[in-house]
């Protein structure tokens, strides 16, 4: 007797690929938590203007070129590797370009200042680099010296001397962007199984609100390869690859959305209700060249990184200034950190926005304001920074 196929008998990974559309070997260490995946292929057919004495469309043309693209998301999880590198750290690594530069921890000397860190030895970090303390997380407004340090934000809770900072990660804007493979595996394994090669993340949304945090990923890929139709050199491939054998993955804990910090210019703003940081890198696909049906490679164009956020409205200095950088059309940094405690932090850093005009919102008994594609700016692939600890 046929089953129908269960939507949550499904298991997901997610690899880097060494070449686009070449497909990775994988291992358990890549298999990821996905709360919705779609990966489509259509065929991209030519319109005929022949003319044969009929209304009939007339016989198919069997070789045509195919557009593939794929759209997923996942909450933020606790990293329970920590202090490894998160597995879903490789979504921001797809997304942003550069591999992630890795603060190994220091010793704190002394706090000059109250946003300001002196190490017993060289720091060896770079601006706009994440470090890690208490639960919270930080990012590097400014290199001192090769000692000392300026955050962009103090500490709630300043680390006396000799406290060891944690190991914390940072992934940045490079001019380029790597490609991976998305396997999707089904069970029963007699089900069609497929991998989505040369997948190029175009857009990565992080949104922010009271549930949980989620991450959603969308782009271009060379094309879908299933084990029903599989061909021997597809993908780089020999055989179509089975799931890899293993214990069953642990369920991972998503971090509530509650959990966090917001903090815009100078100020920590506890107002907040959503947010979203959308990172849309122009990709174009060289798809329609001559002796190819599908793309060869995808070319990233002008970027955008911007910011929403809804914040209710209180006659504080700080929402006060808000509405005055907006109306100035002020650059301030932005900084948003989710989570609360050490392997759960992910933290946002734009150190230069302007704030759009807020929309004044009075339907509610509460008036909120809405400040909706706030741009980001930046001269050398400088906009955003993600950082996990």
């Amino acid at each position: 007797m046929s089953l129908y196929m269960q939507s949550s008998e499904n298991s997901h990974y997610l690899a880097k690929e060494t070449a686009p559309g070449i497909v990775p070997q994988i291992g358990e260490g890549h298999r990821v938590a996905l709360s919705g995946l779609r990966m489509s292929t259509v065929h991209v057919v030519p319109k005929r203007a022949d003319k044969w004495g009929s209304r009939s469309i007339g016989g198919p043309i069997q070789a045509l070129q195919r557009d593939s693209t794929f759209q997923f998301s996942t909450y933020h999880y606790a990293n329970e590797a920590y202090p490894s590198v998160s597995r879903y750290g490789m979504l921001f690594e797809a997304a942003m370009g550069n591999d992630p530069l890795v603060f190994s921890g220091g010793t704190v000397e002394s706090i000059p200042a109250s946003n300001r860190i002196r190490f017993t030895s060289a720091h060896n970090l770079s601006k706009s680099m994440a470090v890690s303390h208490g639960g919270e997380l930080r990012f590097v407004s400014m290199i001192v010296d090769t000692q000392t340090i300026e955050l962009n934000a103090p500490f709630s809770f300043a680390p006396p001397a000799g406290t060891v900072l944690p190991t914390a990660y940072t992934y940045s804007l490079a001019r380029t962007l790597k490609s991976f493979s998305i396997f999707d595996y089904w069970a029963p394994g007699s089900s069609v199984q497929r991998i989505g090669r040369g997948a190029v993340a175009d857009k990565l949304k992080l949104e922010i609100n009271g549930d949980y945090h989620t991450i959603s990923v969308s782009g271009p890929m060379v094309d879908t390869v299933d084990s029903l139709s599989f061909e021997a050199g597809a993908g780089g491939l020999t055989g179509f690859p089975t799931a890899p054998a293993g214990l069953e993955m642990t369920h991972p804990m998503p971090v509530p959305g509650h959990l966090g910090q917001a903090h815009i210019g100078t100020s920590r703003f506890y107002t907040l209700t959503e947010a979203e940081i959308a990172l849309s890198n122009g990709v174009d696909g060289k798809g329609r060249e001559f002796g190819s049906v599908v793309p060869r490679c995808f070319v990233p164009g002008r970027r955008s990184v911007t910011c929403s956020a809804s914040l209710y409205v209180t006659d504080e200095l700080a929402t006060r200034n808000l509405y005055e950088w907006a109306a100035g059309r002020d650059t301030v940094p932005v900084m948003l950190q989710l989570g609360e405690q050490q392997g759960q932090l992910l933290g946002a850093y734009m150190p230069n926005v302007i704030p759009s005009f807020p929309e004044f919102d009075d339907r509610e008994n509460r008036l909120i304001w809405r400040i909706e594609r706030s741009v980001a700016h930046g001269t050398a692939d400088d906009e955003l920074y993600i950082g996990m600890a």
